[in-house]
């Protein structure tokens, strides 16, 4: 009896906690107190909200038996609010009320499911950091793993720059691999030891931090695009038309925005980055240990072997590269379901905040669990029941373009389509990505682009060797999901081909598929890897073993960013900031918005931030936005005829026309091929010009507004 009152009193005790810091996070979002202050007591409310909420979830019976359940109930706390939310803006919309009010609901179904069971006081466990032989590599692996945080610091730029990779020397690369050969000795020599874990964390950050550290201004396009719709709906609460595609996203970044006041820009940039070094290394090791049953130091190196794959959609932030990091995440724990059936509810919720984030990824998330659910846990082992599984999933994305094309009254193609671009399926993994250069070069360069063809092979191989000698039949939906994905990217790639749209961007569908390919595979090609490693038993061959990973690694880490080198190029160009004074000084010279500007997508990039989605064109070819982007847009289409063509007035009038405007710009960067060319060639027909910072950047004006030619300077 007295135990029951013991925990009656602990869940009041526990429940006035939440209570008092559901009140602090309320200051935090109603902004009733300073910015910054207000920030730091909602970061510090959510954290200890986060925690009881997540702890009393652990003592629940589908959790209880989890191992490291506290890390599986803190995932679905987090999880369970953004789900909350995102079906509140599907409703109605986000604002301080109903993010409050989330907390509440929650606070309340994990309060109300607490009261039948015994719960235990928190007890605060104290960690002994004892480094034995090992303290020296530690000691190096801190300072190596600093300062080349310190270096990538140093290293920001507002400048266009084809590459990170232009502003490190050889030097840098030899401190990652001798960080990463490090890495592999501490963790094949600690045991169980917090720092472990710290260092693969950080060693992730290093590994997807580059970019969000060194573009100041921003990288890519399709970011802005996002961060612009996730500004909209932090100030006006929603985004129209409602879709359910994207919410994970938008949701996860506007509720951390009101709670912690930190800027938007600053969470989107960072999000991905830092999500991907919290939890892949704990991922990789929890399945590997508790799925695939190896001994924890082995499992804590699954955590680097998993960086095999140039990993190159975990370092920007978008919808995508958000589901494709559950996806992986889940993949990663989910050997583990195996073991423990109560496994399979926190993965359903990622599964589904992988689908609502971006469905293509999220849906093969889902399926995975299906797979599982269906093929072993209901221990139906029947041909047909696979045959059927397999059938639906190579039918289902087909399935969801078809409907989605119906409902948009786009003409679907015939099945003849299909003879007409066969050629695209096995170019898409045959051709090269990169524009290589016919010159002597190093042999550095050589070894990492021939990893390039090496590594796929020697994962799909390892990972074979080791579904036989796990002999564990229950694993074959790892290696089934990928055929059924290879299908998919079939019917993508030579069917579903969008009439409106770019041959390149209808070319993305099939490459995001193409890269989750892998995914599958990889928990086993670690184990692979790790099975040969145990066999060998002199020491000094099992570093030089760690020698030769830690190269490969390198060369993964060094093909996951953009590259430009006498070999190969392959740039990926950043924002500027004579993107955004360009676009600044357009927008500020006219009082309407009724003009239309011919510019790279990262000039209009620049513009969607500043300004937002600010105007649209109704024309008789259909609604186009008044920056050209690459979307089957016919200012696009104007905009490569100025560059590669003729810089004609012709071609500007007839967008004008399109648009029925009278004002027009044509702007050009100068890192573009052949621009003094194209700058002497504007100036012919332009009817003025002007040079942004510096000559960075040239905009070009044309229409009735510049009656007379003239050269602004």
């Amino acid at each position: 009896m007295s135990k029951s009152i013991f925990s009656d009193n602990l869940l009041i005790k526990y429940s006035t906690i939440i209570l008092l810091c559901i009140a602090g996070i309320s200051l935090s979002v109603y902004s009733l107190v300073p910015a910054i202050l207000g920030g730091i007591v909602g970061i510090i409310c959510t954290f200890i909200f986060g925690f009881i909420v997540s702890y009393l979830i652990s003592n629940l019976k589908y959790f209880k038996s989890i191992p490291v359940s506290l890390c599986f109930s803190s995932l679905t706390t987090a999880i369970s609010l953004i789900l909350i939310n995102s079906l509140i803006y599907f409703i109605y919309k986000i604002t301080p009320t109903t993010v409050t009010l989330s907390f509440v609901l929650l606070a309340f179904v994990v309060i109300f499911l607490s009261r039948q069971i015994k719960i235990k006081p928190l007890e605060f466990c104290k960690l002994k950091l004892t480094f034995r032989t090992s303290h020296i590599i530690a000691i190096i692996i801190l300072f190596c793993q600093g300062l080349m945080i310190y270096k990538l610091f140093l290293k920001t730029t507002t400048e266009a720059l084809a590459s990170p990779w232009l502003l490190f020397g050889n030097n840098f690369f030899i401190i990652y691999i001798l960080t990463l050969v490090l890495l592999f000795i501490f963790q094949y020599q600690t045991k169980k030891n917090p720092l472990a874990f710290v260092f693969l964390i950080i060693h992730y950050f290093i590994t997807f931090g580059v970019v969000a550290i060194i573009y100041k201004l921003g990288y890519g396009y399709d970011p802005f695009l996002h961060r612009a719709a996730e500004s909209h709906i932090l100030e006006f609460g929603a985004i129209l038309p409602k879709t359910p595609f994207y919410l994970g996203q938008y949701i996860t970044v506007v509720l951390t925005n009101l709670i912690s006041h930190l800027p938007l820009k600053l969470i989107d940039i960072w999000l991905v980055p830092i999500l991907s070094a919290i939890t892949l290394p704990f991922s990789a090791y929890f399945g590997s240990k508790y799925g695939l049953k190896l001994k924890d130091n082995w499992a804590r190196i699954t955590a680097l072997l998993t960086l095999l794959y140039p990993l190159n959609t975990m370092y920007v932030t978008t919808p995508h590269n958000l589901a494709n990091l559950l996806l992986l995440n889940l993949i990663l724990i989910s050997p583990a379901i195996y073991q423990n059936r109560s496994l399979i509810v926190p993965s359903t919720i990622l599964g589904i905040f992988a689908f609502i984030a971006q469905p293509l990824s999220g849906f093969f998330a889902l399926w995975l669990l299906a797979g599982i659910v269906i093929l072993d846990v209901a221990k139906k082992k029947s041909t047909a029941l696979i045959y059927i599984y397999t059938i639906a999933g190579i039918m289902a994305i087909p399935f969801l373009f078809l409907i989605y094309w119906s409902l948009n009254k786009i003409s679907i193609p015939t099945l003849s389509t299909i003879s007409n671009n066969i050629n695209n399926f096995p170019d898409l993994f045959l051709l090269a990505p990169y524009y290589f250069i016919n010159q002597q070069v190093s042999w550095i360069l050589d070894f990492v682009y021939l990893s390039r063809i090496f590594i796929p092979i020697l994962i799909v191989a390892v990972s074979i060797f080791a579904f036989y000698k796990l002999k564990e039949n229950k694993f074959k939906i790892y290696f089934l999901l990928p055929i059924i994905i290879l299908v998919n990217i079939f019917f993508i790639i030579t069917w579903l081909i969008h009439p409106d749209l770019d041959p390149k961007e209808q070319l993305q569908y099939a490459e995001r598929l193409r890269h989750i390919l892998i995914f599958f595979i990889i928990p086993f090609s670690s184990f692979g890897i790790i099975y040969l490693l145990k066999k060998i038993r002199k020491k000094t061959i099992l570093i030089f073993s760690f020698i030769f990973i830690s190269l490969i690694l390198t060369a993964t880490w060094y093909l996951t960013y953009p590259q430009r080198n006498p070999k190969v190029h392959f740039p990926g160009l950043n924002v500027t900031q004579a993107d955004f004074d360009a676009s600044k000084l357009i927008h500020d010279e006219n009082t309407d918005s009724n003009y239309i500007v011919l510019s790279t997508i990262l000039t209009s990039a620049a513009s969607i931030e500043q300004f937002g989605f600010t105007t649209y064109f109704d024309t008789n070819l259909g609604q186009f936005f008044y920056y050209s982007i690459p979307s089957g847009s016919p200012l696009y289409q104007a905009y490569l005829k100025m560059l590669y063509e003729e810089q004609s007035q012709e071609t500007m009038q007839e967008v004008m026309d399109l648009t029925k405007t009278d004002k027009a710009y044509f702007v050009i960067n100068s890192y573009w091929h052949d621009f003094a060319n194209i700058v002497e060639g504007a100036k012919k027909t332009a009817d003025s010009w002007q040079e942004v910072d510096g000559g960075n950047i040239w905009v070009f004006r044309y229409g009735t507004l510049y009656p007379e030619r003239s050269e602004t300077e």
